[in-house]
C-alpha cells in the first residue's frame, strides 16, 4: 500500500479465489469490454447479489448479454436499478436502497467500473463509505480507442471545430447534473476553487466554468495515459485557450507548451495526491468545486477524495451524446484496486493526507 492507498495491480482470472457472500455492481453499456472482466471469471463464480445498473435514456445496451452471462452463473438475486443520466438525483432512493440491501447481505463487494457513469463512480464509493469490508475495483481497458492519432490530427487541420464532426468519445454539453449525496452547502459564500479534467471534448470545461460564474482559482488537470502518449499532447491542445484563460493558475510555459498539473489516467493515486494538496491549501478559505471530467480511474480519485472530504461539491457536465459504434473497440488488460476495509481504508487516507471534511 502506498501512503494508505492501494495500488493499481493486472487482475488474474486464473488466481481469483472464490469468496463466500459476494455482491457486484456492475453496469450495462455499449462497448466490447462491458462483459469483458466477467465473462474472465471461472466458470464455477456467482454472486450473492448483483446491483445492475441500467442507463436511462438507453443507448445502444448490452444488458441482455450482462444478464445472460450472471443467469449462466446462477446469480440469482439481481437488482436492476435504472440510473437517470439527465436527472441523476432522481436515481438516488432507489440506488440507497440496493445498496443497502447489498451491503446487509454480502461480506465482500466488487464494483465494476469499467463501463460506468463517472458521476456513478462516485456517488458508489461515497455511498459505500461506511461499508466494513472487502472492496475490489474492476476496470477494464479496451483495446483500442476513439479517436486514433491519424483521426485526431487530420481533422485538427481542417477546422477549430473538428470534434464536433469527429468520431470523438462525445460531443456537446447536455447540462451540468448534481446527486444530492455528492453536494455541499458549506462555504457558499466563499469564493469557489474549481477542479477539473481534460478530455476530448473541451466544451465540458466551458460550460462548468460558465455554471459557477467564473470561479476565483481554476485548475485544470490533463492526463497521462499509461500508453498513447500522444494524447497528453492531445488533450492539452483540445484546452489551451481554457488555459491561457487561467494561466496563472495552470501553464508553466507557453513556448513550448507546458501545463502544471498532469496525473496519470490509470494510476488513480496521482490523482488523489493533487487533490489532497488543493484541498489542505484551500479548504477554509474557499469552497472546493470537483468535476470528474477526465477519466473512470481519475473518477475513482474524485470519489476516495469526496469521501474523505464531504464538504467538497461535485457538479458533472453531462456530454449531449456519445460516440457509440466506434467508442472503443476489444477486451484489453482488467486491473484491480483492492481496499482490505474501505471504510477503515477511508479514514486511514483522510489521517495520512490531514483531510478534515
Amino acid at each position: 500500500m502506498n501512503n494508505h492507498l492501494p495500488a493499481v495491480s493486472l487482475f488474474k482470472p486464473a488466481s481469483f479465489i472464490r469468496q463466500v457472500d459476494l455482491g457486484l455492481v456492475i453496469a450495462e453499456g455499449f462497448e466490447d469490454r462491458a462483459c469483458g472482466w466477467l465473462r474472465s471469471l471461472p466458470d464455477s463464480e456467482t454472486f450473492t447479489k448483483v446491483v445492475l445498473l441500467k442507463n436511462s435514456p438507453e443507448r445502444k445496451s448490452r444488458l441482455h448479454d450482462l444478464l445472460a452471462e450472471l443467469h449462466r452463473r446462477k446469480c440469482l438475486d439481481i437488482d436492476i436499478v435504472e440510473f437517470q443520466r439527465y436527472d441523476p438525483s432522481a436515481s438516488e432512493p432507489a440506488l440507497f436502497e440496493s445498496l443497502s440491501g447489498l451491503t446487509s447481505s454480502c461480506s465482500s463487494l466488487i464494483i465494476d467500473i469499467s463501463v460506468m457513469s463517472k458521476l456513478m463512480i462516485l456517488f458508489l464509493i461515497n455511498a459505500l463509505r461506511n461499508y466494513s469490508g472487502p472492496v475490489r475495483i474492476i476496470y477494464t481497458e479496451p483495446v483500442t480507442y476513439s479517436p486514433s492519432e491519424e483521426e485526431y490530427n487530420q481533422h485538427i487541420s481542417l477546422s477549430p471545430s473538428f470534434a464536433e464532426h469527429a468520431s470523438f468519445p462525445s460531443h456537446g454539453v447536455h447540462n451540468i447534473e448534481h446527486m444530492s449525496s455528492l453536494s455541499s452547502s458549506i462555504m457558499q459564500d466563499a469564493s469557489n476553487v474549481a477542479i477539473a479534467f481534460t478530455s476530448f471534448n473541451e466544451n465540458l470545461i466551458r460550460a462548468l466554468l460558465s455554471n459557477i460564474h467564473g470561479p476565483n482559482r481554476f485548475f485544470l488537470i490533463n492526463g497521462v495515459p499509461p500508453s498513447l502518449s500522444w494524447r497528453e499532447k492531445a488533450t492539452m491542445e483540445l484546452h489551451w485557450k481554457i488555459y491561457e484563460d487561467y494561466a496563472s493558475d495552470n501553464i508553466v510555459s507557453e513556448a513550448p507548451k507546458e501545463v502544471v498539473y498532469k496525473c496519470s489516467t490509470l494510476y488513480y493515486s496521482e490523482c488523489f495526491h493533487i487533490l489532497a494538496d488543493f484541498y489542505r491549501v484551500y479548504c477554509y478559505s474557499h469552497r472546493i468545486v470537483l468535476a470528474p471530467s477526465g477519466s473512470k480511474m481519475q473518477a475513482l480519485a474524485c470519489g476516495l477524495f469526496k469521501s474523505c472530504c464531504q464538504d467538497v461539491h461535485i457538479e458533472y457536465p453531462t456530454p449531449e451524446s456519445f460516440y457509440v459504434e466506434g467508442l472503443s473497440v476489444g477486451v484489453g488488460p482488467t486491473h484491480q484496486v483492492l481496499f482490505a476495509d474501505l471504510k477503515q481504508a477511508i479514514m486511514d487516507i483522510s489521517e495520512y493526507f490531514g483531510l478534515n471534511g
